[in-house]
């Protein structure tokens, strides 16, 4: 067996252990953990600015509504 070729079996073992070992890890602790107090409010007023910042990056960098300004440069001429 080459070092730098491992059998896959023995890499998926090595994998499966390291998963069990986090997934354990993560179970025990998930009880003591608790966002602190005001973290969603804050969470979501990062959200709503992410979101009008990127309405407000469209708006200003967006395509153009092309038939609604011919529309408007019809309106402004004068008809004869």
């Amino acid at each position: 067996m080459k070092p730098w070729n491992p059998p896959a079996n023995l890499v998926l073992r090595f994998g499966a252990r390291r998963w069990t070992k986090a997934e354990s890890y993560w179970r025990e602790t998930a009880q003591h953990r608790r966002m602190p107090a005001g973290a969603k409010a804050g969470l979501a007023l990062v959200a709503v600015a992410c979101l009008c910042l990127g309405i407000l990056t469209y708006q200003a960098f967006g395509p153009r509504d092309i038939i609604a300004k011919e529309a408007m440069a019809e309106l402004a001429t004068p008809q004869s």
